[in-house]
C-alpha cells in the first residue's frame, strides 16, 4: 500500500527561532556600528581640531613636532627668538632678499600692524616716487644685525603681551663682501617689540605675533657723526638701510 506523505509541515517554531537570531545580530550589528561611529568621530576631532605641540629648543626656535595642547604660553626664549627673527627680517636689509625677508617679517604681525606698515610703504612710494624694495635693491647692500643676550630684556604683562628692549649693532657690507672687516659700516641701533599671544598653529609655531616695533640707528661716537647723535625713532614702516635714505619716523 503507498505511503501518504503528509500535506503540510509544522515549521513555525523554527521560523521563530530563526527570527529572534536575525534580530539579536542586527541589534549587536547596530551597536557595533555606533560604537565606530562614535570613535571615528573621536579621532577625526583628535586629529582635526585639537591643538597641535611644537618643541622649543634652548634658542626659542618652536619646530612642529604633532598634536597635544596649545594652553601653555610662550616662554621666555620663544619671545627673544620671536623678537630677534622678526628684526633680522625687518630691520636687516639685503638687496638680495629684501622681498622674502619683508614677506616673512608680514607673516608675524598683528592684522593691525600689517595695514599700518602697508599704509606707510605706500606714502613712501608716493612721496619719493618708488618702491621702498626696488630702493633696496639699488643699493646693493646687506646689514647684519647683532643683539647680544645680555642686552636684550623682555617684560611680561599678564602672560598675553610681551615687550622686548633689545641693544645692539648693525654693520652694513656692500653685496659679495660680508665679514670683511675693512668694508663694513658700524652702527648702534636700538629696538623695541611689542609682541602679543596668538593660537599655536604651524603658522605661527611660537605663538606670538608682532604688534608694534620701534627702531633707532646711531653712531654712538659724536665725533665720528659729526655731531650729536640722533634722538630716539620710532618705526612702524621698515627701517632704510642708509643715513641718507629718506625716514618715515614719529616721535617715540
Amino acid at each position: 500500500m503507498p505511503t501518504r506523505h503528509p500535506r503540510h509541515v509544522e515549521i513555525w517554531g523554527q521560523m521563530e527561532e530563526n527570527n529572534r537570531f536575525l534580530r539579536r545580530l542586527t541589534i549587536g550589528a547596530s551597536v557595533w556600528a555606533f560604537l565606530a561611529l562614535a570613535g571615528t568621530a573621536y579621532a577625526l576631532e583628535l586629529a582635526l581640531f585639537r591643538p597641535l605641540a611644537f618643541h622649543v629648543d634652548g634658542d626659542g626656535r618652536s619646530s612642529f613636532i604633532g598634536r597635544l595642547r596649545e594652553e601653555g604660553a610662550p616662554s621666555e626664549p620663544e619671545v627673544r627668538y620671536v623678537a630677534k627673527e622678526f628684526l633680522a627680517h625687518y630691520a636687516a636689509m639685503n638687496s638680495l632678499t629684501i622681498e622674502s625677508d619683508l614677506a616673512e617679517a608680514w607673516n608675524l604681525m598683528t592684522a593691525e600692524l600689517r595695514a599700518e606698515n602697508e599704509k606707510q610703504l605706500e606714502d613712501y612710494r608716493r612721496q619719493h616716487g618708488n618702491e621702498f624694495v626696488a630702493y633696496v635693491k639699488e643699493q646693493a647692500i646687506q646689514v647684519v644685525l647683532d643683539f647680544p643676550a645680555d642686552k636684550t630684556h623682555v617684560v611680561e604683562h599678564g602672560a598675553k603681551v610681551w615687550t622686548v628692549r633689545l641693544a645692539g649693532t648693525a654693520r652694513t657690507w656692500p653685496l659679495g663682501r660680508v665679514g670683511e672687516s675693512a668694508a663694513f659700516t658700524e652702527r648702534e641701533v636700538d629696538a623695541i617689540v611689542t609682541l602679543v599671544r596668538c593660537p599655536r598653529t604651524e603658522a605661527t609655531p611660537n605663538g606670538l605675533l608682532v604688534a608694534k616695533v620701534a627702531t633707532r640707528f646711531f653712531v654712538a661716537d659724536a665725533s665720528a657723526a659729526g655731531g650729536l647723535a640722533p634722538g630716539p625713532e620710532k618705526s612702524e614702516a621698515p627701517t632704510e638701510p642708509e643715513e641718507t635714505a629718506p625716514e618715515k619716523d614719529g616721535a617715540q
